[in-house]
């Protein structure tokens, strides 16, 4: 099962995608 989530702020893009195994954050600057 896969999870992905964006949040998008006034300095960024945050996505954060994981799954049973782990959690991975990525940052965008835009």
């Amino acid at each position: 099962m896969m999870y992905y989530t964006r949040f998008n702020t006034e300095l960024c893009e945050i996505i954060l995608v994981g799954n049973e195994s782990g959690l991975k954050c990525c940052e965008l600057n835009t």
